[in-house]
């Protein structure tokens, strides 16, 4: 709802510019952050599990040294362009763009690491609740009290409610955990620099393409139809809601059901992480189908109605997504990185490469279908891999126990 609410109040050209103020803020966390939440939530379900403390500790650590060697790499790309980019990129937001850049992802890392030591719920009030919430609620303080909104107004009120979020990680970080210092084994360090080499390619390449398109977008077709766009974008994320809430709780499981060897264990997980899915965006896409343009009229405004029909497109995607689950999760969890690294690579060359040859032809439209096929194409080619790996798991086993 923050995001509707800020472009309604902006309008399209402003809020395509905070677009892109937003897409580069994205790409700086995705390149400091490197896929490190996902790895350390899942390293840290599994120490759960078996109750290993002490790896918790040393799997803590090494995330944010990680995090802050990545992030004094990416202060100094981002002075160095935005040096370069003075006008485009004023100084005052660039501040606010590198401060909303920390504290989304040391708030991101703790909270993981809390989630995976079974704080599902607590390890989600930042991301989902304070952050966003937080965020509306700042928009309106200033606004009422400034008397009017700008871009560099709504970034304020975005690292304002970052600060109030990571204050919560910290705490729920800290809740009956004792970090302890203590070194980490070369081998160990050497798997865990492995493991979040492959995770950090397929986070930065699955979530930075939007920020990047969206450059692109501006770039092909001006701030004001990315805006347009986006407000849709914004909206047919509602329908995923359910599917958020099932990827952010299903690690862990995944993880105990592996761990317990229980196969039954793992289809229940997985079966109810897609009936949740489809469950939250049904109604969504039945309102997003049959009256698109009533409610952008009614949440956005008539300035926002061209972006009627990608509103009922992007809404079906995510329904498809609901409807195939957490593959992605899934594959993480079975430390399978090298297929999710491939399938993701082929998605995004084939969604930039969409956007680029059919948002000039059918303008926002283009943009809409070029995201829709590149997401059937991942979540379709994960489940086939998936499948391909368990056959192949199965075809191993019997012959294993023939030769015995």
């Amino acid at each position: 709802m923050g995001g509707i609410l800020i472009a309604r109040t902006l309008g399209p050209a402003d809020f395509g510019f905070y677009v892109q103020i937003i897409a580069i803020i994205t790409l700086l966390y995705n390149i400091s952050t490197a896929g490190i939440p996902t790895f350390t939530l899942r390293e840290s379900s599994n120490f759960s599990v078996v109750k290993d403390n002490n790896s918790l500790s040393q799997l803590s650590i090494f995330a944010i040294i990680v995090f802050s060697f990545l992030t004094i790499l990416v202060l100094i790309a981002f002075i160095l362009y935005s040096g370069k980019n003075e006008k485009i990129f004023p100084v005052n937001m660039q501040y606010l763009s590198f401060g909303i850049t920390i504290t989304w992802g040391v708030s991101t890392i703790l909270d993981s690491v809390s989630r995976g030591r079974g704080f599902i719920i607590a390890g989600q009030l930042s991301e989902l609740i304070i952050r966003p919430g937080g965020f509306v609620l700042f928009f309106i303080i200033f606004f009422v009290f400034l008397s009017d909104t700008n871009v560099k107004i709504t970034l304020f009120a975005l690292l304002s409610a970052n600060i109030i979020a990571l204050i919560i990680s910290i705490i729920v970080f800290f809740k009956d955990f004792e970090i302890k210092f203590l070194a980490i084994s070369p081998n160990l360090l050497k798997l865990w620099l492995k493991g979040c080499f492959y995770n950090s390619i397929v986070e930065i390449l699955i979530k930075s393409s939007f920020p990047i398109s969206f450059i692109i977008i501006a770039n092909i077709l001006g701030d004001e139809s990315l805006g347009i766009y986006r407000a849709g974008y914004q909206l047919s994320l509602a329908a995923g809601i359910g599917l958020l809430a099932a990827k952010a709780v299903s690690a862990p499981k995944f993880a105990a059901a592996i761990n317990h060897k229980s196969t039954i264990s793992l289809h229940t997980e997985y079966t109810s992480a897609i009936k949740i899915g489809i469950l939250f965006s049904i109604p969504f896409l039945l309102i997003f189908i049959l009256f698109p343009e009533k409610f952008i009229h009614i949440l956005l405004g008539d300035e926002y109605y061209e972006a009627s029909f990608s509103l009922s497109l992007l809404t079906f995607g995510i329904f498809l997504n609901a409807a195939v689950g957490p593959i992605d999760v899934l594959l993480q969890v079975k430390r399978q990185d090298k297929t999710l690294i491939i399938c993701t690579l082929f998605r995004v060359v084939l969604y930039i490469f969409l956007v680029c040859v059919l948002a000039p032809i059918y303008d926002i439209l283009g943009v809409a279908i070029a995201h829709i096929s590149s997401l059937v194409f991942w979540c379709l080619s994960l489940s086939l891999c998936n499948r391909l790996s368990k056959k192949i798991g199965n075809k191993t086993s019997h012959k294993s126990i023939v030769k015995n």
